[in-house]
């Protein structure tokens, strides 16, 4: 997770073995982001998923984020649907 500035955080990577996959592991992983973000003052938090991977979108926006557009990458094959939360409407 990085800052991007004070009020925004981004998660570059949220990976988990897929032997480990659909266990609670990327759950436990995304959760305890926002939790941090949120200590740390941040009121969104954003990440990117591959724009064609339905399954990752749908569990992505089930955690609360919201898709918001579509960011093409000239050294990627494919296209990245960016992803943010609020983190002001987040209850906890």
């Amino acid at each position: 997770m990085q800052k991007t500035n004070d009020k925004v955080f981004y998660i570059k990577k949220l990976p988990v073995h897929p032997k480990f996959r659909h266990q609670g592991y990327g759950s436990a992983l995304l959760q305890f982001a926002i939790e941090k973000s949120t200590q740390q003052g941040a009121e969104r938090l954003e990440l990117c998923v591959m724009e064609d991977d339905a399954a990752l979108k749908k569990w992505i926006l089930s955690k609360g984020f919201t898709h918001n557009g579509v960011k093409h990458n000239k050294n990627l094959p494919f296209a990245l649907g960016k992803m943010e939360m609020l983190l002001t409407q987040k209850s906890h």
